[in-house]
């Protein structure tokens, strides 16, 4: 009896290491800083009702840096939520600074821009946010659904 109860905590450990190993979100991951400067990707942990809140300095050089394993999938929207029609409101970056993302023009009906990995590795590029403006930033990690909301707000 002894044998067959560590037998059935052994099983139950090994599947759930297993289970956590197979975690969508282990497969990506977000430095904390960047040569560019702070990494605007990099989550926090919030309750999963929570959406993440950061306040940042405008103007100011940021990284949209990530790592993803071989299996791992990333798409970044940035959407804007302050008065939508004031272009000078939007975050801008330059393609030169930029390896393993394509993105899309801004969206005129949503506001918004799509940022997709499309390579392994470290994928990175240099962001900027307008001062008084507030964006928010979905994550789809290895999904077609939000996996990571944050909002962040520009000083």
């Amino acid at each position: 009896m002894k044998n067959l109860t560590l037998l059935l905590v052994l099983i139950v450990t090994i599947l759930a290491c297993k289970k956590e190993d197979d975690d969508p979100k282990n497969k990506i991951t977000y430095p904390a800083s960047t040569s560019f400067g702070l990494n605007i990707l990099q989550q926090t942990e919030t309750d999963s009702t929570e959406i993440e809140t950061d306040t940042i300095q405008g103007y100011e050089s940021y990284g949209m840096v990530a790592n993803l394993e071989e299996n791992a999938s990333l798409k970044i929207v940035i959407s804007q939520q302050n008065n939508p029609n004031d272009y000078a409101n939007f975050w801008f970056f330059d393609a030169s600074f930029m390896s393993g993302w394509h993105f899309t023009y801004v969206d005129e009906i949503y506001y918004s821009q799509t940022f997709e990995a499309i390579e392994k590795g470290d994928i990175y590029m240099q962001i900027y946010f307008p001062n008084n403006s507030k964006s928010k930033i979905d994550y789809y990690e290895n999904s077609d659904e939000v996996t990571y909301s944050k909002m962040v707000y520009v000083e």
